[in-house]
């Protein structure tokens, strides 16, 4: 499979991208928790966004790229969501910023090196970080009131997430980002089928930039789960989207939750 993901600074620095600042209407918080990785201990950091509003929020999981980190992406998304919930764009929700890398001493130039660090976090990590949300946060328990989204090398991660936990989130968001999975949609249609879901259980909006050569690996998995005697996958809860002229950037990325996010945790009724 041919990997076209080039690595930009901006998801590490630059926080310039997004006009006049916005007066903050939320808060970043954040928790620590420890994972074993290759009988190593190592502590983490998860950044949550909350708006400011007391009713109980649903919830985005959202993952960074190669060689960017949880709170870089926080603070560049911080006034992106406040202007959209403000505009009534999107509805208002949570949004946890988690890492894949045990520590930066993981950070690499070749971000083909990232995917183990992918898999292990969908496999094994998510778990405690949903429960580190729920538990600290007045957020929704349930798989209604939550989605998992990331760009990139985050998109890969989140193919890992609907291969191994489907159920637990009912909207996913690959951006820039295909199935490294050794099976490929194989894995994806499995892992649904493991779940016990159907059709009308999935919502997965599936974007890239247009100038993107991501979209060359993307393209065929698409096709390829749409087309399947399964039937778990239609051009309706499985979306394809390209953003005009959009590269592999964070341009890209803004723009395409621009696009994504009106979508989610509509018409959610509380449980």
């Amino acid at each position: 499979m041919r990997r076209w993901i080039k690595i930009f600074a901006v998801f590490c620095i630059g926080f310039g991208l997004t006009g006049r600042p916005v007066q903050a209407a939320s808060s970043l918080s954040h928790f620590d928790y420890t994972i074993q990785y290759k009988n190593k201990t190592y502590h983490k950091t998860a950044y949550v966004y909350l708006p400011d509003t007391d009713e109980k929020l649903p919830v985005l999981y959202l993952m960074h790229g190669s060689t960017g980190d949880a709170g870089s992406l926080a603070k560049q998304m911080q006034p992106l969501l406040d202007r959209w919930i403000k505009q009534g764009r999107i509805p208002p929700m949570a949004v946890v910023f988690p890492t894949y890398y045990p520590s930066r001493d993981f950070v690499q130039d070749d971000y083909s090196e990232d995917y183990p660090l992918n898999r292990f976090f969908a496999r094994r990590e998510l778990k405690k970080v949903i429960r580190k949300t729920e538990s600290n946060f007045n957020v929704y328990s349930d798989r209604e009131h939550r989605a998992f989204g990331g760009y990139s090398m985050g998109g890969v991660t989140t193919w890992e997430v609907i291969i191994h936990h489907a159920d637990w989130f009912s909207e996913y968001l690959p951006m820039a980002g295909d199935c490294w999975s050794k099976n490929g949609t194989a894995d994806v249609i499995q892992g649904v089928q493991k779940a016990g879901l159907q059709a009308e259980d999935l919502h997965i909006q599936a974007m890239v930039g247009e100038n993107d050569g991501t979209k060359q690996d993307m393209i065929p998995q698409i096709d390829a789960l749409r087309a399947d005697d399964s039937g778990l996958f239609n051009e309706e809860n499985l979306e394809y989207w390209e953003n005009n002229d959009g590269s592999h950037s964070f341009a890209s990325m803004r723009a395409e939750l621009r696009h994504a996010l009106p979508k989610i945790f509509t018409a959610k009724e509380e449980v």
